[in-house]
């Protein structure tokens, strides 16, 4: 198992992991990397791509909107709300 700090590498390996169509094992790592650090967007962005791709649409959507409110100038997860079908006209009212 990775080092508990390498929260990155656990982003990394769960990328590898969804594109490999494994996604119970991408969502494991993606959310233990959001678990060791919740500040770290990019790991809540990959888990909501992971969750998304697993079927869990509403958690995704959850996960990116928690994002724009701490980062509402995050196109990542306005982007992938785009994408999953979601409004995003109160980030974009902000200016983001």
């Amino acid at each position: 198992m990775l080092f508990r700090d390498f929260v990155d590498l656990r982003v990394r390996l769960g990328n590898m992991l969804t594109e490999a169509q494994r996604v119970p094992e991408a969502t494991k790592q993606h959310e233990e990397a959001v678990r060791i650090k919740p500040e770290y967007r990019q790991a809540k962005i990959q888990l909501g791509i992971a969750l998304l791709k697993a079927g869990r649409k509403p958690d995704a959507i959850a996960l990116w909107c928690a994002v724009l409110e701490k980062d509402p100038a995050s196109r990542s997860a306005r982007m992938y709300l785009r994408l999953a079908g979601e409004k995003v006209d109160a980030a974009e009212k902000t200016g983001a």
